[in-house]
């Protein structure tokens, strides 16, 4: 039986414990194979200065069964216009285009600057 692959998509300033946290826990899964994926493999510095370092790229990543995007302030909304990311995004999703699914508040009703996107399927 194949691994259930899980991707992780990373970016220049995601916030690290977005990527760790899920990432902890969904490596702890039977038979699971965990991707940490990025433009290129060189290392990618998260917004607290933390490097993490891909294990794929876009181009040689493996059909992925779960695709997990982290977030992040700035590094978001750049990801959001980078065409390559968004490209690999939405092929490994099988689908079209991403959209915005809501906007969410946190804390004493200040809006989260990372708002959540979802794929059309």
């Amino acid at each position: 039986m194949s691994p259930f692959n899980v991707g992780f998509v990373i970016f220049p300033e995601l916030t690290q414990l977005d990527f760790t946290g899920p990432q902890q826990v969904l490596a702890r899964l039977p038979q699971s194979a965990m991707h940490i994926i990025a433009k290129t493999t060189e290392p990618v510095p998260s917004d607290s200065g933390l490097s993490l370092v891909p294990t794929h790229t876009f181009e040689n990543s493996p059909r992925l069964d779960l695709i997990c995007i982290p977030g992040g302030n700035r590094g978001v909304v750049q990801a959001l216009g980078d065409r390559e990311t968004i490209d690999f995004v939405s092929a490994m999703s099988g689908c079209g285009h991403l959209h915005r699914a809501n906007r969410r508040h946190r804390g004493a009703g200040e809006r989260q600057a990372d708002l959540d996107y979802e794929l059309d399927r």
